[in-house]
């Protein structure tokens, strides 16, 4: 209902600190000192995590389902359908057009400073932080639908992106297919990768543990579950 609260862990009681207006269905992340989130009501609110008060907020003018990342240098990404880079005062810094359908899953970001989203059109992106240049695209979709969760990064560079009821694995640097394999039935979770095993859940209630690729690609781009990391910090 737009109420942001905060749970101490020693007492476990929530307290409400701010408000923001919409429904929120995306999950926070935060810089320590911001809380960044957007809203259905299309705008994106940087939430100062102490005070609750809003610090900046902007309007996007599209509906954010999306949770948000914040690159290594600071700046944050959010996509509506539309994906839209600001910088941690909340200025600008570029937006890319995509296919014009809604985003669900989470921007991902590797090392090396590309941006990796889909829409629920089975449009799949790479995209230059720096700038917002599309490097390449790929649809994915299905006869079941499109790209509803968020990707994965390999500890190898290989991306993983579900589609539809098809986990598909990328290469990062052209877009080109992999491999893929089909699972029971349409996937919206988000695939987690730990000891070698990309884990997933899918829409016919089962948990599905699948064997991550092997690859010579040379580089650690390691963004291995939705929000990075097991303490789901966003960056």
């Amino acid at each position: 209902n737009g109420d942001i609260y905060i749970v101490p862990e020693s007492t476990m009681t929530p307290q409400q600190i701010g408000t923001i207006n919409g429904a929120i269905w995306a999950s926070p992340v935060t810089n320590g000192q911001d809380i960044f989130i957007g809203s259905e009501n299309g705008t994106f609110y940087a939430v100062n995590a102490t005070t609750g008060n809003v610090d900046w907020s902007y309007p996007i003018n599209q509906k954010i389902f999306s949770t948000a990342a914040i690159g290594l240098n600071g700046n944050i990404y959010v996509a509506g359908n539309s994906l839209f880079s600001f910088t941690p005062s909340g200025q600008l810094r570029w937006s890319a057009q995509l296919d014009g359908s809604q985003v669900y899953g989470s921007p991902v970001i590797s090392e090396n400073g590309v941006i990796f989203i889909g829409t629920i059109n089975g449009d799949f992106y790479a995209i230059d932080s720096s700038n917002g240049n599309i490097l390449w695209e790929d649809n994915l979709s299905t006869s079941i639908g499109g790209i509803s969760s968020t990707a994965l990064i390999g500890n190898n560079g290989i991306i993983y992106v579900a589609s539809g009821w098809i986990l598909c694995a990328l290469d990062p640097g052209t877009g080109a297919l992999i491999s893929k394999v089909g699972l029971g039935y349409n996937i919206e979770s988000s695939p987690v990768l730990n000891g070698g095993y990309i884990y997933i859940g899918c829409d016919d209630g089962n948990l599905y543990q699948v064997q991550a690729l092997s690859s010579t690609i040379d580089y650690y781009a390691g963004w291995p579950m939705f929000m990075n990391d097991w303490y789901h910090r966003g960056m």
